[in-house]
């Protein structure tokens, strides 16, 4: 049990360091700004799906949810929290 927890925690890891956030964080400005124009750009949309992973995607997935429900003023709320605090970070870093 012990190599199988660690083995998980090791891909877990490796899988929250393979998204790049600053590209991650270009494509949800983008994204925000189509939504906030009630114009959904569909290449941003899975450019973000393709690059939703580490501790973010259950929020990419959530936003992805409220467009896809067409709930944009919720979407633009979250992806303006989550492009605040990719903003932050990627400044950290």
């Amino acid at each position: 049990d012990f190599c199988l927890s660690r083995g998980l925690g090791d891909v877990y890891k490796r899988q929250k360091q393979d998204v790049n956030y600053t590209v991650l964080l270009e494509h949800l400005t983008k994204l925000k700004q189509s939504v906030e124009q009630n114009m959904l750009d569909e290449d941003e949309l899975q450019e973000v799906k393709a690059l939703a992973g580490g501790e973010y995607k259950d929020t990419i997935a959530s936003i992805i949810m409220d467009i896809d429900d067409f709930e944009f003023e919720r979407a633009e709320a979250q992806l303006v929290e989550l492009i605040d605090t990719l903003a932050t970070e990627t400044e950290t870093q």
